[in-house]
């Protein structure tokens, strides 16, 4: 069971990167996440409290801050501070 929550959870934050980068943040939902992962989105509650948090993690744990533009980058120190 720990390693399918682990999955899924891989598999949220791959797709939700993929979104991010494609679409920018305000126009990707938890639903469209949640959607393209195939899951409900209560489900994806469940690993994540909200699309904050998958973003944060993202940049954080995936190095997408290199790939980010000066915009996003922008955007995120506006919400978030430095990191």
């Amino acid at each position: 069971m720990e390693n399918k929550q682990h999955d899924t959870r891989h598999q949220i934050l791959e797709v939700a990167s993929s979104l991010f980068m494609n679409h920018g943040f305000l126009a990707t939902s938890t639903r469209k996440i949640a959607t393209e992962v195939g899951i409900t989105q209560p489900n994806l509650y469940h690993h994540f409290r909200n699309k904050e948090e998958i973003y944060v993690l993202e940049a954080s744990h995936y190095d997408w801050w290199d790939k980010m533009n000066v915009h996003q980058k922008n955007l995120f120190r506006t919400f978030y501070g430095t990191i």
